[in-house]
Parts: C-alpha cells; sequence; structure tokens
C-alpha cells in the first residue's frame, strides 16, 4: 500500500513537472500543418505558408512526416484550446513513467530501486518538455522496449504503424527491433532459449512501419541530416560532449546515468541479457552524436540500469524504508525546476513567441511577404495567414534558411536579400532566443529604406519605406531609441539568467556603445574580458570604451 503511494506522489509530480507553458518554435507549424489537413483532407504536397520557392531534393520529407500527430494538435485545439496541450503533454510524460514503472515491477525490481533510477530519468527528460510530436515519440520507444522485454509482441506492428505516421522517431523504434531480432538469432547459437516469434512479429512491426508518407526514405533522410548545412546551425544536432566544451550545457542527469548504466551493465555483463547490454549500447552511442536523441538513452538507461541494479543488490532492500530517499531527491529536483521554470501552468509562454506584433499587424491590416526571425515563423503563419514567411523552423527550403540566417547575422548582402523576396514586413529582435546577436537590427535602423512601426519587449515591427506604407508610418513610426531599449532590456535579461557567459556580456556593451554609454560598454566588456581573458577582440573592445569614456 505505501507503494503504491509512492509512486502516485511520482507520478502526481511528474504530472506537474511537464503541464507547462507552449515555448516551442515547432509547436505552431504542427498546428498550422493540421489545421492545413483538415480543411483541405489531404496531405500537403508543397509548403503552404512560407514565400513559395522550390524545395531541395528531400526537403518535403518534413511536409507529411508527422500528419497523424498534427490532425491531433489540431483536435485538441479545437476542443480544448491552447490551454489543453498543457494537459496532453504531462499525460504523455506520465504514461511514459507509468510503463517503466510497470516494467520495472513486473521484472522484480525493488521499489526503492525503481525510483532511484527513475530519478534521472525524471531530471534529465525535464530538458525535453517541448511540445512537439517527439513527445509522443518518447512513448511510443518505451512502450516499444516494454512489449520486447515482456514478450507481448503481437502489440508490435500496431504500434509501429501507428509511431511511423506520428514521428520519424520510429527509425529508432525500426533499430530496436532489429536489435532483438538478432539477439534472438545469436542466443540460438548459443543454445539459449529462442523464441521465433520476435522474429515473426518483430518483421511485422518494421513492414507495418513502411506504411507511411515517406517509406524508407525516413532513414536516409535521419542519416543526411546528422552533419550537413541544415543541422550545423541547430543546437539539437550538436553531440553532448560538443555542448559542454563549447557551451557550457551540461546534461548531468544524462552524463550520471550513461556511465552508471555502463558500470553496472559492464560489471555484471553475464548476469544482463544479450538484448539488454545490445540496447544500452545502442542508445548510448547514438546519444553521443546529437543531444536530441538524449531521451533514449534516459529511458533505456534509467530501466536497464535500475534491472542491472536489482540483480547487484539482490533481495538486500526489502519492504519501503528506504523509499523516502529517492522520493526526497525527487521532490528537491521538482521543487529547484519550479524555481527556475516557474510554476506549473498553460498557454503560451511570456516572450517566446511575438504577440505583440502579430497583433499590431493583424490590427493594421498589414499584408505581404514577411522577413522573420525564423524560430517564429511557425506562430506567424498561424496567426497571419495573409502574410508569407520567409522561413520557419522546418527550412523546408534550405538555401532560402541559409540566406534569411546570413540576413539574420547581418551578412553585406542583407538587403539584397530583402528585395529579392520582395519583403514588405519585417518581424525581428536584438537577440535570439539563446542570445545571438542579430545584426539585422543595426541595418535596418541604419536604413532610409526600412522604417519602425511597433516595438515591445519581444519583437520589432519594420515596414518597406514605400508609397503604399506612408500613411501607416506617419501614424505609427517610431525612433530608433524604442530599439535601443529592447536592445538592452534583452541584453540585461542573458546576462542576469547567464551571468558566466562571455557573449552576453559582450553584446550588452555592445549595445551600451550603440546607445553612447561608453562607461557601462567598457564594465560590460571588462566583464567578458573577465571570463575569457583569451579573447583578444574584447580587450581591443574594452580598451575603445575606456578611451571613449576617459577612465
Amino acid at each position: 500500500m505505501k507503494s503504491r503511494l509512492f509512486f502516485i506522489v511520482f507520478l502526481s509530480i511528474v504530472f506537474l513537472s511537464f503541464y507547462s507553458k507552449i515555448w516551442d518554435p515547432d509547436f505552431f507549424w504542427h498546428l498550422n500543418t493540421g489545421r492545413w489537413i483538415v480543411e483541405h483532407r489531404s496531405l500537403p504536397d508543397h509548403d503552404p505558408f512560407s514565400i513559395n520557392t522550390p524545395l531541395l531534393s528531400g526537403e518535403d520529407f518534413f511536409l507529411r512526416s508527422y500528419w497523424a500527430a498534427q490532425v491531433f494538435y489540431y483536435f485538441i485545439y479545437k476542443t480544448l484550446g491552447l490551454n489543453g496541450f498543457a494537459a496532453v503533454k504531462a499525460l504523455s510524460f506520465v504514461s511514459l513513467f507509468v510503463v517503466l514503472v510497470a516494467l520495472l515491477l513486473k521484472k522484480g525490481v525493488r521499489v526503492p530501486i525503481v525510483l532511484s533510477a527513475l530519478l534521472p530519468v525524471y531530471a534529465g527528460l525535464l530538458d525535453f518538455r517541448g511540445d512537439r510530436p517527439q513527445m509522443f515519440t518518447f512513448l511510443a520507444f518505451t512502450v516499444l522496449v516494454a512489449l520486447l522485454e515482456t514478450g507481448r509482441l503481437r502489440w508490435v506492428p500496431l504500434l509501429m504503424l501507428i509511431w511511423a505516421n506520428i514521428h520519424g522517431g520510429f527509425a529508432i523504434g525500426v533499430a530496436v527491433i532489429s536489435i532483438y531480432i538478432v539477439c534472438g538469432f545469436l542466443n540460438k547459437r548459443y543454445r539459449k532459449p529462442y523464441d521465433p516469434a520476435i522474429f515473426i512479429w518483430g518483421a511485422a512491426g518494421i513492414a507495418a512501419a513502411m506504411f507511411n508518407p515517406n517509406s524508407f526514405g525516413v532513414f536516409t533522410k535521419m542519416l543526411s541530416m546528422q552533419n550537413n548545412a541544415y543541422t550545423k546551425g541547430i543546437m539539437e544536432y550538436v553531440s553532448p560532449i560538443n555542448l559542454a566544451l563549447t557551451y557550457r550545457d551540461y546534461y548531468i542527469s544524462y552524463t550520471a546515468l550513461l556511465f552508471a548504466g555502463a558500470f553496472l551493465v559492464l560489471r555484471l555483463r553475464h548476469k544482463i541479457s544479450l538484448e539488454k547490454k545490445a540496447l544500452f549500447f545502442f542508445t548510448a552511442a547514438i546519444s553521443l552524436t546529437a543531444g536530441r536523441y538524449i531521451p533514449f538513452l534516459l529511458i533505456a538507461g534509467g530501466y536497464i540500469t535500475a534491472v542491472a541494479a536489482g540483480e547487484a543488490m539482490g533481495g538486500r532492500l526489502e519492504g519501503s524504508r528506504f523509499v523516502w530517499i529517492p522520493l526526497l531527491m525527487i521532490l528537491i529536483v521538482f521543487a529547484v525546476d519550479v524555481r527556475t521554470a516557474g510554476l506549473p501552468s498553460s498557454g503560451t509562454a511570456e516572450g517566446s513567441y511575438p504577440e505583440g506584433g502579430v497583433s499590431f499587424i493583424e490590427g493594421t491590416g498589414l499584408k505581404g511577404n514577411l522577413f522573420n526571425n525564423l524560430e517564429w515563423g511557425g506562430y506567424i503563419s498561424w496567426k497571419l495567414p495573409q502574410c508569407r514567411v520567409i522561413a520557419d523552423t522546418r527550412r523546408l527550403s534550405a538555401h532560402v534558411s541559409l540566406e534569411a540566417s546570413a540576413a539574420l547575422q547581418g551578412d553585406k548582402g542583407w538587403e539584397d536579400t530583402l528585395n529579392a523576396y520582395a519583403i514588405n514586413i519585417i518581424v525581428t529582435s536584438a537577440f535570439s532566443s539563446v542570445g545571438d546577436r542579430y545584426d539585422l537590427l543595426w541595418n535596418l535602423l541604419n536604413s532610409p529604406n526600412w522604417k519602425l512601426v511597433f516595438a515591445d519587449k519581444t519583437a520589432l515591427v519594420f515596414v518597406r519605406n514605400s508609397p503604399e506604407n506612408s500613411e501607416l508610418i506617419g501614424k505609427y513610426g517610431l525612433g530608433i531609441d524604442k530599439a535601443y531599449d529592447q536592445a538592452l532590456a534583452q541584453a540585461r535579461s542573458f546576462v542576469e539568467k547567464f551571468p558566466n557567459t562571455p557573449m552576453h556580456w559582450s553584446n550588452l556593451g555592445m549595445v551600451y556603445f550603440f546607445r553612447r554609454q561608453f562607461g557601462e560598454a567598457a564594465g560590460a566588456y571588462r566583464k567578458a574580458l573577465a571570463l575569457d581573458p583569451s579573447d583578444a577582440n574584447l580587450a581591443y573592445r574594452l580598451q575603445l570604451m575606456e578611451k571613449a569614456s576617459g577612465q
């Protein structure tokens, strides 16, 4: 009875932790695609939201990969509104942990070990609570492992059929099934019990997965996306090793589970089944290639580590007297998460989308091609169907996305790009969501061809200085100080959140420089240089600011 209470407390914590606001830049283009599919009763064969440009070979993969999840998204929106997604996301992660708990208890693992193993899984998955179809992939992966581990193989084809039409991550599921099939043959070779059902139902599951709009294309696409122009600038495709060394972004729970699991699996290799060993090292290997694969190691590693720990501990953890320790640690992680991420709530996260700017465009009736920060493209196209965005996070046309990114970074051909795509409206900001500086802003402020007409703490709206927009510019035109104010507020927020990152202090110094506050600029550059003394460029900037301020 006590054990049941402990798990109820744990699952309640999981629900509250994942009942969170929508912030993911991919969310709205998924929702928008779901609306398009329902309205047209077909899957898109072209990009219905961005400026129409030819797609590169294979880029149309993203148009149809998630159709079932996208239709489900739109159904939730129509019935429960945006707030319903908080509950859907929370329930999907609760279901994931219910499956893990049931599987571990069925394997005879003691309750204290179960909760101890789930602690790093819970803490690690907190970094992956974006409102994307990938949350269904995490659940499907967990269910697949449970089916394979418990021998309920008849359900594998149905699971794979559904999964393959929800998210491209089903390719991981195909790999896992293949691992179990191969290990089954190896077990037979070493005269261990062999169940032919794993081959029959596993092969049926792989075949069922091919009934998706992209068929075999998902495998080649996943391989090609590891190191191409599309993925090089996307954080989730960066290896956790590089994330730690270059960006100081540490996944502590993942790292702890990786090393603890590897130690236990190797230490108890004669007691752990071949399938479990292969599954652990497979998920470990793919997780080291890109951060987006970390959850697979967390889920599989948490399960396998718990089983291995159960083998090592034997029956020494009887009863529930030790349960309070991992449960208390889970509560501490929850409290820390609430302090940093806020209390459980629904709706959209403040500052994640240019809501004020979009409302301004909608209210003034502005139309035409729109240049945007790529992470806002999905939201803008959802809210402003009369505008075509330059691109969104799908980056369906790789060359357009690269041109847009170059313009945002202040490339000297930025105005040629805007002219080439007949841009009439620009929705941008001083910095990206991770603090990268958008030099396009400074170019716009110094150009007579663009006028600032809206500014809030999230977004700035510029329109082309043309006769068609003259009345609007006369009514809403703003001075450059409004843009400087936004840039300063954003730069300050980043140094407050990440006080040990030199880039953010350097950006703050640059904003002070543009505001001609040379003393404050020198102070910011001095802080950046203290964090990175080897940066000669920072030293040069500091010298200039000290001279300008008379220090």
